[in-house]
């Protein structure tokens, strides 16, 4: 099937992640740098200021040490004590600045000749202050005092030549750098710049694509609403949940609605079409790869006014983001059904009047026949054999046109009950095993390993598959095989009707199904009504027919029924053709609320021994025909394996011949046969199963978390199915037969009384009930129930001590 893909894609987080860490990244970066080259430029500062400290120092010592020895000479020249006064001032600037001159450059020669200055100058100011000024003029003469003065100057001349030189290289480093920062700036305003101007176009050309898309996605609703608002066909789209999406105007016009009221409603408010459980995709049998049946014929839809508007539904996908939608779209019916009904009120009236002088002329010819008026010459002869074997042709005509009438018009009865549509597939293989070989065509049979239980009238069923088979006979090539197969799909139950013929003209595929339909190369055979009858007795069912090719070449029918997953009667299988003993048996099983299943082969017998759900009993009829018997003990002594089910024989003389058998017979039944005798044998089957199985225990409780306490103490005892509520625990009672029900009173949709009338087998006899409740308990409901449970006051040991109890007690009377 080609569905559309969506185009787009969802948007990856990858780049946007990138870019996110990427730019904060850089600029994170960059704020490092920037603090370096600040770290850097700090550094050339304090150095600049060290320098120019040193320099500063250095002039200051310079200063202080000449003030000292001016103030020294004064005195000295003068005899003037005035000359002294800034003598102990300059010398105690002198020390701090040695000091801070000694801090700044970590030099102590400087310091070590200062010293010796002082020492100089206090050895004249000495001889002064003794008198003897004579020779401290000669001191200060004698050069000593010029000459440590000339060393400070000299050292503090290079020091300075040192920091200025220091000054000029961390200055011009300054500078250097600072034109790399200024550099390293403008490269990365280039760059945010040109990023920002591609960010720029980015951002044009996704916003132009964008507005481009929209455009076309606007165009493309137009168009695409255009023709959904334009076709004559009624059209729906419904959503992954099943409800009503939107409709166009022709439904409106169908059905009365206006797409107000009806959007948003779900499918059940106009279309039957996903009946059952599950999702609406489940329910519709929808998946990825398409839809089961998505031809639905002759179906109802439901107007605003309550009215029932017959249609033709087809069905298809529309994947969207959201998920799956169906469309569907309704082809309104009504005139072709008013033609059909005129045509088929024509048809009855001809056929009715029709049936008695055809009836009369069988009856005549076939006297001609028989010589009644005389013996009859041989050619006379050959003419009333034609005669007679056109005129039942015409019968069967007749006949085919009347039941093709009362199943279009719903006045056909139907017989429902349980059937298996692989034993269906096996009986009509039966019928028509001598006309396949008659011309050298072979009918293969592949049915599903487990039984595919249906709602079904047996005999109806087999009608159709009949007719199928017949016409895959027909067209089949001499020599060639046909097979009809059984299988399960998306909760249907499939019978499939193979052959290897030439398949079915395209141009003749829409009008298969219709009355008299046949295809220009077919018209020599056949009355045109199989089919047509085929698909009246399957839409009677509820079910679905269609064709399709078949792989490799040829042609294949399909009949789709719906599955009963879990049968709610046991099956008695019966190997025999005795027509009377198999009546008889059916109706003993059908008043014990079992189903009895009839098949004619050795093959059918192990099919259904072996399948996921054996049959309760299994039953051989002996009296068969004597080559059937040899095939039957030839079969017997390769000790064939039929797994759990217990078996029977049925005789017309009994046979004491138990132990020949490889199998395990659990009772011989003499015809006529007694009912009783069945009944208890199969209440025996029945007792059997359950000690192989356990018990099945039924618990309604909406308590979740006591219930599942419940379910854990009862391991060991069996399997614990547990409802929630009346409705769910209905559901589970018609799906499955449980042994004992564990039933609490107070539930959200009602009280657990009003389950009691359920609680029954299929033979009648009330299911066993321990209520489990925390409300007082009536006596009619004490009556009732096995056991009376009060919640809070009851351990479990004790409850599961009760159920034991309870349902030893229930065996035992079984």
């Amino acid at each position: 099937m080609n569905r559309p893909v969506l185009a787009s894609t969802a948007p990856s987080p990858l780049l946007f992640v990138a870019l996110a860490v990427l730019i904060p990244a850089i600029l994170v970066a960059f704020a490092w740098f920037l603090g370096a080259e600040y770290s850097r430029a700090d550094d050339a500062r304090r150095m600049a200021r060290d320098s120019g400290e040193v320099t500063a120092t250095a002039l200051g010592l310079r200063a202080a040490l000449r003030q000292a020895e001016t103030a020294q000479r004064g005195y000295v020249l003068t005899r003037d004590p005035r000359f002294l006064v800034p003598f102990q001032p300059a010398r105690s600037t002198v020390d701090a600045e040695v000091a801070r001159y000694r801090s700044l450059t970590g030099d102590a020669a400087v310091g070590e000749i200062v010293a010796a200055k002082f020492e100089e100058m206090d050895q004249v100011l000495s001889l002064g202050a003794a008198g003897e000024w004579e020779r401290a003029t000669e001191r200060i003469a004698d050069g000593e005092g010029l000459a440590l003065m000339t060393r400070i100057e000299r050292l503090m001349d290079a020091q300075i030549a040192r920091s200025d030189r220091e000054i000029a290289r961390a200055s011009a480093r300054f500078e250097a750098r600072s034109r790399s920062i200024q550099r390293q700036a403008w490269a990365l305003v280039a760059v945010v710049t040109a990023a920002l101007l591609v960010g720029l176009v980015v951002l044009w050309r996704l916003r132009a694509q964008r507005w481009a898309a929209s455009l076309a996605a606007q165009a493309a609703s137009a168009r695409h609403r255009a023709i959904l608002e334009s076709t004559s066909d009624a059209i729906i789209i419904f959503n992954p949940s099943g409800s009503i999406e939107q409709i166009n105007a022709a439904t409106a016009r169908l059905l009365g609605y206006r797409p107000a009221e009806i959007e948003r409603r779900d499918v059940s408010t106009i279309l039957d079409i996903a009946a059952g459980e599950g999702t609406f995709h489940e329910r519709l049998g929808a998946s990825e790869d398409g839809i089961a049946t998505p031809m639905l014929v002759d179906r109802l839809a439901v107007a605003s006014d309550g009215r029932h508007v017959p249609v033709d539904i087809s069905l298809g996908l529309m994947p969207l983001p959201d998920g799956l939608h169906v469309v569907a779209s309704l082809r309104d019916v009504s005139e072709r059904k008013a033609v059909e009904r005129m045509k088929s009120d024509f048809i009855a009236t001809v056929s009715h009047e029709l049936r008695t002088p055809l009836t009369s002329v069988v009856g005549s010819l076939g006297l001609l026949r028989a010589g009644s008026a005389g013996d009859l010459p041989e050619m006379a002869r050959e003419l009333v054999e034609i005669a007679e074997n056109n005129a039942r042709r015409l019968i069967r005509l007749t006949n085919d046109i009347l039941d093709l009438d009362k199943l279009s018009q719903g006045a056909m009865t139907l017989d429902i009950a349980e059937a298996d549509l692989g034993a269906i597939a096996a009986e009509t293989t039966e019928s028509y095993r001598g006309s396949a070989a008659a011309r050298g065509i072979g009918i293969a049979v592949e049915t599903h390993e487990a039984p595919l239980i249906v709602a079904a009238d047996r005999q109806r069923l087999i009608q159709a598959a009949g007719n199928l088979l017949s016409n895959a006979v027909r067209h089949a090539p001499e020599r060639s095989s046909v097979t009809i197969a059984t299988r399960s799909e998306n909760g249907r139950a499939l019978l499939t009707i193979t052959d290897e013929g030439a398949g079915v003209p395209t141009e003749f595929r829409d009008r298969i199904f219709d009355r008299f339909g046949q295809a220009p190369a077919d018209q020599a055979s056949g009355t045109g009504l199989g089919l047509a009858i085929v698909r009246e007795i399957v839409g009677a069912h509820n079910g679905s027919v269609w064709y399709e090719d078949a792989p490799g070449g040829g042609a294949r029918f399909v009949i789709a029924l719906d599955r009963i997953r879990h049968a709610s009667r046991d099956r008695l299988l019966l190997l025999s053709q005795d027509a009377e003993t198999i009546a008889r048996i059916s109706a003993i099983a059908e008043a014990d609320g079992a189903i009895l299943e009839p098949v004619a082969t050795i093959k059918a017998v192990e099919r259904a021994a072996r399948s996921a759900t054996p049959p309760a009993l299994i039953l051989f009829d002996l009296d068969m025909a004597a080559e059937r018997q040899d095939e039957f003990w030839a079969w017997l002594n390769r000790d064939p394996d039929l797994g759990p089910a217990p078996c029977a024989i049925v005789s017309q003389a009994l046979l004491e011949t138990e132990a020949a058998l490889p199998f395990d017979i659990i009772a011989w039944f003499a015809k006529p046969i007694d009912e009783a005798a069945i009944q208890a044998t199969l209440s025996q089957a029945r007792a059997r199963r359950r000690q192989r199985s356990g018990n099945l225990i039924l618990q309604v409780e909406d308590d979740r978390d006591l219930g599942q306490v419940v379910v854990a103490a009862m391991a060991g005892e069996g399997e614990v199915l547990t409802a929630p509520d009346l409705a769910t625990a209905r559901r589970m009672l018609r799906e499955r037969e449980p042994d004992i029900v564990i039933l609490d009173l107070a539930l959200p949709d009602g009280s657990g009384v009003d389950l009691l009338p359920d609680l029954v087998d299929t033979s009648g006899r009330p299911i066993p009930v321990i209520v489990h409740s925390a409300q007082a308990v009536s006596a009619e409901l004490v009556g009732r129930a096995a056991a009376v449970v009060t919640k809070s006051r009851t351990t479990l040991p004790e409850l599961r001590s009760i159920i034991r109890k309870v349902v030893d007690h229930a065996n035992q009377e079984v």
